[in-house]
């Protein structure tokens, strides 16, 4: 579950990959952090929080029902 603008829009918080590679560091930002993740091989399906048009709304079902989930498999 996501707060769409903090995780599937620009935003103030950046999205960094760090890889060591043959003693090289590459440093790069990437999109998001689904798009990152997408990269290593986990395709994850988002589920936005609250009413989409409603950005009060989006964050308040974000911080209110964060403890109201959990996997029922892997």
């Amino acid at each position: 579950m996501v707060l769409k603008p903090v995780v599937m829009q620009p935003n103030r918080f950046k999205t960094i990959l760090i890889e060591i590679n043959n003693q090289k560091v590459i440093i790069r930002e990437e999109k998001d952090i689904l798009e990152a993740l997408t990269n290593f091989g986990f395709d994850l399906k988002p589920i936005i929080c609250g009413v989409q048009a409603e950005l009060w709304i989006q964050g308040s079902e974000q911080w209110h029902s964060g403890a109201n989930f959990f996997a029922l498999g892997p």
